[in-house]
């Protein structure tokens, strides 16, 4: 896939959740004879003997991740929304999905604080000045604002400006 590193912690986390030994020859064998069908990867054959899961982690990491560590720091750096709120929280969390798998554990005051300042400058001043605890606190006040936002730009669209409809106060 795209995060190696995302990978391999999800594969951790499926072991340790149902107490598999990392040693589990066959649990290794079978994410090798995985990673050889889709990426042809002749490197990896050199793992299927020793079977360490500290080494083969080490070399799906070098052969897949080398640089994606860096790249994703990079895109969370520069994210921005361009379209609506739900899209821009979609496309963060998914940069944070990938880059909690680097950094253990993640830095949830960095995370809220680049998500606040990627959103347009509306919605920003509103949810920052909130000051939300959480991501996800952030993320539903950014949601609810936008929300709330297209709400009053409907009903000011249908309010009637022009003279005919309001009424004239006698003199």
């Amino acid at each position: 896939g795209e995060n190696s590193q995302l990978w391999i912690s999800w594969v951790e986390h499926y072991l340790e959740m149902y107490h598999v030994e990392p040693r589990s020859g066959w649990v290794w064998l079978l994410t090798i004879a995985r990673i050889q069908l889709v990426a042809g990867s002749s490197l990896l054959k050199n793992y299927l003997n020793t079977l360490s899961g500290l080494n083969f982690c080490k070399a799906v990491h070098d052969r897949f991740g080398r640089d994606q560590h860096e790249l994703l720091l990079r895109q969370l750096f520069h994210i921005r929304q361009t379209s609506t709120v739900a899209e821009y929280v979609e496309r963060f969390s998914g940069l944070v999905d990938q880059l909690t798998a680097y950094d253990s554990p993640p830095d949830a005051l960095c995370f809220t604080t680049r998500f606040v300042d990627g959103l347009k400058d509306d919605i920003k001043s509103v949810i920052a000045v909130q000051r939300p605890s959480s991501l996800d606190t952030a993320c539903s006040f950014a949601l609810l604002q936008d929300e709330m936002a297209d709400q009053t730009k409907k009903r000011d669209y249908l309010r009637p400006d022009s003279g005919f409809w309001t009424r004239q106060s006698p003199k």
